[in-house]
């Protein structure tokens, strides 16, 4: 039943590459340090290598306590603590679209060419802020990014939204993808068996691919165009869309956004797992470090075995599949974080009639001033409809 998810005929991939793909040592592969030397990353490389793709993984996040209540007992939690907001940047409010358009979408652009997926501890992510913004805003507002800082902190957090955001794609895919092929999969039972067999191949995930085929010597299956499964492509294709806010042109069919694609297929193995019971749970585990870290370190070994002529038809076949009409998936990367609503503040308000039925020396002090209960309407915490 898996083929119904494949296309026909050989792709660009099989003439050029021949199809399968090794799993190499992560460790094998630098990354950028903050001196601009090479270190290696990934303290269980090793260990992750020896072990076979995760497939399980728990509905919550490990070590949540899902017992404890938060809060005052009627409900509504104590103020957070203040963040930053977009007008605590250095910056003149005319120029937040620049900064949200070039300024974060270059860190985006940064952060998803390296060898890194949700870790990002082993690249110097603040001298790329630095470079970045010297880029965009050196002349009008010079500035040292620190940690703990509103450019810094709200970068991060645009950081982590991009990735989530691919992890959410993922599962609109798949729901699409259970829509369009209605009338192959009409149940549940259908649809979770074909996610079965979607799943079941080990290291050769069907998904994976732009097809699958038996082998005429060995007769085993393989994979034919490595990280050109359509969806794996549609996701990816929104992260390299979102990136032509930086130049307002298309990206260029040389690039290599390795922790991006690993990113893209482990988003997608995700959501086809979430989708066992034949329909796409989204509760069943969140896209973090914890829960599919391992198994992004997995696919970011893969991209990092794909030649140059195969990153270059997985870039191009990823643009093919943008609908430059459809809204930028990524438009959370242009909303800054707004300032906060106080929902503690206190309206001091005192009108005409309020003060008169308020007035000082309505009761006189010697007789012991207003008393308990005397004269003081009750006004019940009424709120007034609108006119």
């Amino acid at each position: 039943m898996a083929e119904a998810y494949f296309e026909e005929g050989a792709s660009e991939g099989e003439k050029e590459e021949g199809g399968e793909i090794e799993v190499i040592d992560v460790d094998a592969f630098p990354s950028s340090s903050e001196d601009g030397d090479v270190v290696p990353f990934g303290d269980d490389a090793e260990e992750r290598q020896l072990k076979p793709f995760q497939r399980e993984v728990v509905s919550v996040e490990v070590g949540m306590d899902t017992t404890r209540s938060y809060g005052p007992p009627w409900g509504r939690n104590p103020a957070p603590k203040e963040k930053w907001n977009k007008f605590d940047l250095p910056i003149a409010p005319q120029d937040h679209m620049r900064f949200s358009e070039e300024f974060l979408h270059r860190c985006i652009r940064w952060v998803g060419n390296q060898r890194v997926t949700f870790n990002t501890n082993s690249v110097n992510i603040l001298a790329a802020m630095q470079v970045s913004w010297n880029a965009v805003f050196s002349l009008e507002y010079p500035l040292r990014i620190s940690r703990h800082t509103p450019v810094y902190d709200i970068t991060m957090q645009k950081v982590y939204q991009w990735r989530n955001t691919l992890g959410t794609l993922a599962y609109d895919c798949v729901d699409e993808y259970f829509l369009d092929h209605k009338n192959t999969f009409k149940t549940d039972d259908e649809r979770a068996a074909h996610v079965d067999e979607l799943l079941k191949m080990g290291g050769k995930l069907p998904f994976l691919y732009a097809r699958i085929r038996t082998n005429e010597t060995s007769g085993k299956r393989e994979g034919i165009g490595a990280f050109q499964g359509p969806i794996v492509l549609k996701v990816f294709a929104a992260h390299l869309k979102a990136l032509e806010a930086i130049d307002k042109r298309a990206v260029s069919n040389d690039i290599k956004p390795y922790g991006a694609l690993a990113l893209a297929a482990t988003a997608v193995e995700r959501a086809f797992t979430a989708s066992a019971g034949g329909y796409v749970n989204r509760t069943h585990s969140w896209f973090s470090d914890r829960n599919w870290g391992e198994v992004s370190m997995k696919y970011l070994a893969a991209t990092q075995t794909l030649s140059d002529a195969t990153w270059n038809i997985i870039v191009r076949r990823a643009k093919a599949t943008m609908d430059q009409a459809e809204p930028d998936q990524f438009k959370i990367l242009k909303d800054l974080p707004e300032k906060p609503v106080d929902d503690y503040a206190v309206d001091d308000i005192v009108d005409e009639e309020w003060l008169a039925n308020n007035r000082e020396g309505d009761e006189s002090e010697d007789n012991g001033g207003v008393s308990e209960g005397a004269n003081v309407h009750d006004e019940h915490m009424k709120v007034e409809e609108e006119m």
